[in-house]
């Protein structure tokens, strides 16, 4: 099969794996598992909601990274109009097809009995590639995602391998935007307060925030500039109506954190900022 557009060809051979999305249960089983399957009343998942919320998420993540490829496209510099209408062309539905079907993410997803023919169709695989696309987003990072799109539209582009991304155009650039700088506050009219006793040399907080101050976003933005991987294998005890979670923070798949709590969210924080302040940040 040989999908033809304008005078670019794309032959099938040339798709490229697709990327692993690791240490985590629940967003694989919301991926694969079809949503006539889930049991009615299914708890969402603290973290990311449901596959709707995905499927919304990594929809505009694919269109981001087709839009950004042919911005910086070589050659002559497309136009508005251009880029609208090759956009509008990766996206149709033979390329969705063709994506989900040769990179083998179609044969993962589990149909009713007697529905496989929902295999080849266009609207449930584009479903299930923006919901692999947004979970991969959130769990892997843009640069993953960036590597992957682009070896779909452009098998013969350079792949990223962590370096720039979307928004950056240095290789040392993080693919997650700058932290928000507020401005000074106004001076106070009264003198402050007196400041607190530091804490000792040896305390974790005395090179970096403490730990109510490190954020997800925080950990997450640090490690992506710093090339490394995050997971956080989940475990969850008890009634449902009364769970406690136990989730592992794990840098390149070493535990660095743990964290136990009575929502899934706040378990993970919890572990985060552990490992926040056990690599030394």
């Amino acid at each position: 099969m040989v999908i033809v557009k304008g005078s670019t060809t794309m032959q099938n051979n040339n798709i490229p794996p697709i990327p692993d999305i690791k240490g985590d249960t629940n967003v694989l089983l919301d991926l694969f598992y079809h949503h006539s399957l889930q049991p009615p009343g299914l708890r969402h998942d603290t973290d990311y909601g449901d596959i709707d919320r995905l499927n919304e998420l990594g929809g505009k993540v694919l269109e981001l990274v087709i839009t950004k490829h042919l911005f910086d496209r070589g050659g002559s510099m497309l136009t508005v109009s251009e880029i609208q209408n090759e956009r509008h062309t990766f996206l149709n539905d033979d390329h969705i097809v063709l994506w989900t079907s040769q990179s083998g993410l179609a044969r993962r997803l589990r149909f009713p009995p007697g529905q496989e023919q929902w295999i080849n169709n266009p609207l449930e695989m584009r479903r299930l590639l923006n919901s692999y696309i947004g979970a991969l987003y959130i769990r892997n990072g843009l640069h993953v995602v960036t590597d992957w799109v682009t070896g779909l539209i452009d098998p013969n582009a350079e792949p990223i391998r962590g370096g720039a991304s979307i928004g950056s155009t240095s290789s040392n650039t993080s693919d997650l935007a700058p932290p928000y700088t507020p401005s000074a506050p106004p001076q106070p009219s009264s003198p402050p307060p007196p400041l607190p006793i530091p804490h000792s040399p040896t305390s974790p907080s005395s090179s970096g925030p403490s730990s109510s101050l490190v954020t997800l976003a925080l950990f997450n933005q640090t490690a992506a500039q710093k090339r490394i991987k995050i997971t956080y294998p989940a475990q969850m005890e008890g009634p449902p109506h009364q769970p406690m979670w136990t989730v592992q923070c794990c840098l390149d798949d070493i535990q660095r954190g743990s964290g136990t709590a009575t929502s899934q969210k706040q378990a993970k924080l919890i572990a985060a900022q552990q490992a926040y302040h056990a690599m030394g940040w």
